[in-house]
Formats: C-alpha cells, sequence, structure tokens
C-alpha cells in the first residue's frame, strides 16, 4: 500500500541547502521581536542617608505593556533564605511609567510578589524605593554613623519568571560625602558623586555587598591575575 507524504529532497548537498535558503531567512525573519539581546535593568542606590538607617533605589527596568508582576528576592546570599520579615523592612514603594504614576497590587498570598499593568507604549517602568536598616546589627543593611555594608538584594524587584543568572544589570550607588567603599564589582567609573559599576547578571549582584565608611582605606589582598579581595 502506498503512503502518501512529502516528496523527499533530491540533489547535491549544496541544492538542497540553496533550496531551503529562501526558507530559513523568511523563518528568521518571522521571529518575535524579543528574541534579541536583553535590554539590562538600571539601579541606583542613594546611600547617602545610611547613616540614618534609610537606602533609596532608583530601578528602570525594561518591559512590554501588559500585565507584569515583580518579585522582591527570597534569597540574599546564594542558598540564604532571607526572614519573612525582610520585607517590612521596605518603607515605601512607587512605580511609573513615561513620567505617569502606575498602579501597583500586592499579592494576597504572596507578599514578596507585586502585581501591575505597564500602560501602552511603555518601555521602562520606573521604580522607587525606600528601605530602612534593622535597627540592631543583622546582615542585612548593616548600618552606623560611621559606615555600612549594602545587601543589593533589599533594593531590587525583578520580573517574574526572569532568568536571575542571566538578567543583565548596570548598577550604581551615591555614597555620603567623603566616604569611599569597595566591592567585588569592577568599578566602571564616577561621576556627580555616583560610582558606577561595569555590568552583571542579577545573580552576580546580589552575591556582592558594598562595604563602605567615612574613614576607610582599602588594601587590595592579591596578584593581579586573581580575583579582587579586600
Amino acid at each position: 500500500m502506498a503512503i502518501s507524504g512529502t516528496r523527499p529532497l533530491s540533489g547535491s548537498p549544496l541544492s538542497i541547502l540553496r533550496s531551503l535558503c529562501p526558507v530559513v531567512i523568511l523563518a528568521l525573519i518571522s521571529l518575535p521581536s524579543h528574541v534579541t539581546a536583553q535590554e539590562p535593568t538600571s539601579i541606583v542606590v542613594d546611600a547617602r542617608e545610611s547613616t540614618r538607617k534609610l537606602f533609596h533605589s532608583e530601578l528602570a527596568i525594561p518591559v512590554h505593556a501588559g500585565p507584569l508582576t515583580l518579585l522582591y528576592p527570597r534569597w540574599g546570599i546564594p542558598g540564604y533564605r532571607m526572614p519573612d520579615a525582610v520585607i517590612d523592612n521596605v518603607l515605601r514603594l512607587r512605580m511609573s511609567a513615561n513620567g505617569q504614576p502606575v498602579e501597583w497590587k500586592r499579592d494576597p498570598v504572596d507578599m514578596f510578589a507585586f502585581h501591575v499593568v505597564v500602560p501602552e507604549g511603555a518601555k521602562v517602568l520606573n521604580v522607587a524605593m525606600d528601605v530602612v536598616a534593622p535597627g540592631q546589627r543583622s546582615d542585612l543593611n548593616a548600618a552606623t554613623a560611621e559606615l555600612f555594608v549594602l545587601d543589593w538584594y533589599t533594593l531590587v524587584l525583578y520580573p517574574q519568571g526572569a532568568s536571575v543568572r542571566e538578567m543583565p544589570v548596570d548598577a550604581a550607588i551615591r555614597l555620603p560625602d567623603g566616604w569611599k567603599s569597595a566591592s567585588a564589582l569592577k568599578t566602571a567609573g564616577s561621576a556627580d558623586g555616583i560610582f558606577k559599576f561595569a555590568p552583571v547578571s542579577l545573580w552576580t549582584l546580589l552575591d556582592s555587598p558594598v562595604l563602605a565608611g567615612r574613614n576607610f582605606r582599602s588594601l587590595e589582598l592579591r596578584s593581579a591575575s586573581a580575583p579582587p579581595m579586600f
């Protein structure tokens, strides 16, 4: 019994490849627009009020119009799950797009999730956060009048479903006047009191705290080819 189906290609491999070229080109043209290099998220932390145990962050998250869920990290240093009470340190959370406020709602079950509808035409969602350091010495944003240890994961939100290992981030920090800092992150430059770091993944950023102080001296304990150590 004969079986009908697609007629097999015949000819040399080169002729077969040539015959398939238009199909391949059409397939590439038809790929969705999101199959491109991922745009980085920007985060700038203002630590000038760290002496009052206050930290402020401004994020610019690339987005598309429509429903979006943002997550507050449950994990700090990889392998360490933060206590649920850490979300209580977020004093204020504001969102906007194209210069207009955007309403957000907290998930009724998952306190670490925030729902928002990105308006039409918006390419970037701006998020502003105010976070207070714990009153007692702890491993989260330890801060005194003379120094602080900044934990990035207390000052960021990221889209649900995003791979933190692959999500690119451009990070920067503004220090109190006269303060200095050290971090495993590479410094890319400074301007107007803002120190910019080289782009990294969100995964790397969350595992790279910043140590800063009024009376601060940084000594590199490494050879030229070794990773930075302080």
